[in-house]
């Protein structure tokens, strides 16, 4: 008859920890999922620290490195990056004798961004344009009409070579004669200037490096209308 099979090898203990002691457990980290955003905006992270049980630890100490040369602490980290760049973002989480890691990308482009769209009013608005290939968070610029600035929230993303509007109704702004963007900084990155005075109902459109009036608004979306040229001082 054939021989019994042998019986399963056993697996190999882990490795002793340096000092021939006992390996320590590792906590559980969580970084956060990787980030998409633009140079000079406030890019926020947030991570997460499990015990050896799986349970959440709020209370460990989180450590940052985000990959630039700079360190933060706490759950929630808050960082603006200076250069585009794909920087590789370390989390390190502590409690008592007992540590663990995390590691996430933050893919960081130039900001390609500029005023698009605006109409003064309370049913007005102010458009931004992305002219990059990258969705990215918007989060710590600012829209400034010269008496409200309008700081973005983070997590506010706009689609790549996409537009997004802002209501005047939800950011305060009414911008009748300028409005600029601004980064995290703040650097300037584009200063919008609008001639005369608009008919009702229409908006002021980029066309250029120009603005022009837009008898039909497009807040949101781009437009394939003809612009109207620009009415002449008040």
């Amino acid at each position: 008859s054939p021989a019994p099979l042998p019986a399963a090898a056993a697996p190999p203990p882990p490795p002793p920890a340096a000092g021939g002691g006992a390996p320590v457990p590792s906590l559980g980290a969580d970084a956060g999922p990787d980030v998409r955003a633009v140079s000079g905006a406030a890019v926020m992270f947030s991570a997460m620290a499990f015990g050896l049980d799986g349970a959440p630890m709020p209370d460990a100490r989180f450590l940052w490195n985000f990959g630039d040369g700079s360190l933060g602490q706490g759950r929630v980290g808050r960082h603006v990056y200076q250069f585009p760049g794909v920087y590789a973002v370390n989390l390190s989480v502590q409690s008592g004798h007992y540590a663990g890691a995390d590691w996430l990308t933050a893919t960081i482009a130039p900001p390609e961004l500029s005023v698009s769209e605006a109409r003064p009013g309370p049913d007005g608005f102010v458009e931004i344009a992305n002219a990059s290939a990258e969705a990215i968070d918007l989060g710590g610029l600012a829209l400034d009409d010269g008496r409200v600035r309008f700081i973005v929230p983070a997590g506010t993303r706009i689609a790549a070579e996409g537009v997004l509007a802002f209501a005047n109704a939800t950011t305060g702004l009414d911008p009748v004669a300028a409005v600029t963007l601004r980064d995290a900084r703040p650097v300037m990155l584009d200063a919008a200037e609008f001639p005369g005075i608009l008919p009702a109902g229409a908006s002021w459109e980029k066309s250029g490096s120009e603005f022009a009036v837009q008898r039909w608004p497009t807040p949101g979306r781009r437009s394939a209308v003809p612009l109207a040229g620009a009415p002449s001082a008040a």
